[in-house]
């Protein structure tokens, strides 16, 4: 069936637009109305942005594509320009080509490919980060657990009760973003692993006391050594042990416990002190005795040496001059025996003392008191053993 275009087509209507051509084109050439008004308002926009390019026929094609050109530059313009970024002060850049690690880049402004061939991730890598036993980590929401993430078992077979937090950064951007999965987690279970395990090494008593920092630094060594060989590029700053106490099932127990204990501890110290303050006096008094009985001894040894040598000495002399010698010990000894006694002296050459008879007052005289006598003379002393020597002459050898 024809039907004739200047009827207005087959329902006797003619289509709006210039000319009576569909979707009012300039040249009358056909087409869907929605493109060429779209083409319309596009080159309407060039002749607004480049006023000078208006025109028709070849001139006006031309400048529309002058205009096209020139947009396209500008375009291309801004597209190579979206390649530059900045990296603040603590922060480090991933460049990634398509997916993969190209390059670490440091904080200022830095270049890569506009996407999507090149694309940057960006991390703060001298920011400190913590992660805290106990804790369920999913994705960046941190659920609390139950206390059984903190039970763990000691030395001795006893169970303790451990909270403690994490502290890293960022030391290797490439092994952060790709060699693990998840960071955070990765820390936490390697961080509880590591603290479990020093844990099992020591006893109870141990870690609730003086073992927190053996504990801490020992924690500390293995944690990195672990994230060292996943090659996560995470450096652990330190390990904070919040809380070191016995489960709570059975603390009242353990508080008896630690009670007795701390009752032991004071009732050996208390027999400690005594210990200490008997001990040194008894070994002062057995070592003053000791001294003196030295002293005792030496003065014994000495003073019989002594004597023996003076013994010895008058022996000598008796045996070079007798009767000198032995009339000068009977006036020594004399002299030391009437000395202090009371006496008297008669003078039988007197003249007419023959003729007289001698009163002596004896009951007038007292006897007088003996002086005590600590050391005797070197002389008595040394002519005791001297006169039995005396009385046997007959012994003694000229």
């Amino acid at each position: 069936m024809s039907w004739n275009d200047q009827n207005g087509g087959p329902w006797g209507q003619k289509p709006k637009g210039n000319g009576g051509n569909y979707g009012g084109g300039g040249n009358g050439s056909g087409g869907g109305p929605d493109f060429e008004d779209i083409l319309k308002k596009g080159h309407d926009n060039i002749r607004r942005i480049f006023p000078k390019s208006g025109g028709g026929g070849s001139g006006g094609g031309q400048s529309g594509g002058k205009a096209l050109g020139i947009l396209a530059v500008v375009v291309g313009g801004l597209w190579l320009g979206s390649g530059f970024y900045q990296v603040q002060e603590g922060e480090q850049a991933a460049v990634l080509r398509f997916g993969k690690w190209v390059k670490t880049t440091t904080p200022g402004i830095n270049y890569r490919l506009p996407y999507p061939i090149e694309s940057v991730i960006i991390e703060k890598v001298e920011q400190i980060n913590r992660v805290d036993s106990g804790v369920q980590v999913k994705s960046d929401v941190a659920l609390k657990a139950d206390n059984s993430a903190n039970l763990m078992l000691t030395g001795d077979e006893n169970i303790v009760s451990i909270e403690f937090t994490v502290h890293w950064f960022i030391k290797d951007l490439e092994g952060y973003l790709f060699k693990i999965d998840d960071p955070k987690l990765a820390v936490k279970d390697a961080a509880e692993s590591a603290v479990r395990e020093i844990v099992a090494q020591h006893k109870l008593l141990f870690a609730l006391t003086k073992g927190r920092g053996e504990i801490t630094n020992k924690a500390q060594t293995l944690l990195q050594k672990m994230l060292d060989s996943y090659e996560s590029g995470i450096q652990i700053q330190r390990i904070q042990l919040k809380s070191v106490d016995p489960p709570t099932q059975v603390v009242d127990a353990f508080r008896d416990v630690q009670r007795a204990s701390a009752d032991k501890e004071s009732k050996m110290n208390e027999a400690k002190a005594y210990l200490n303050s008997v001990v040194p006096v008894a070994r002062g008094e057995a070592s003053q005795i000791t001294q003196i009985a030295e002293a005792y001894k030496r003065a014994v040894v000495d003073k019989a040496t002594g004597e023996t040598s003076r013994f010895l000495a008058v022996l000598a002399k008796y045996k070079s001059a007798p009767d000198v010698t032995k009339k000068r010990l009977v006036l020594e000894n004399m002299e030391t025996i009437l000395t202090g006694v009371n006496k008297v002296l008669l003078d039988g050459k007197a003249a007419g003392a023959q003729n007289v008879l001698p009163y002596l007052p004896l009951p007038a005289i007292k006897p007088a008191e003996p002086k005590p006598v600590e050391d005797p003379s070197p002389a008595l002393s040394a002519a005791a053993p001297l006169a039995k020597v005396l009385q046997a002459p007959e012994r003694v050898k000229p």
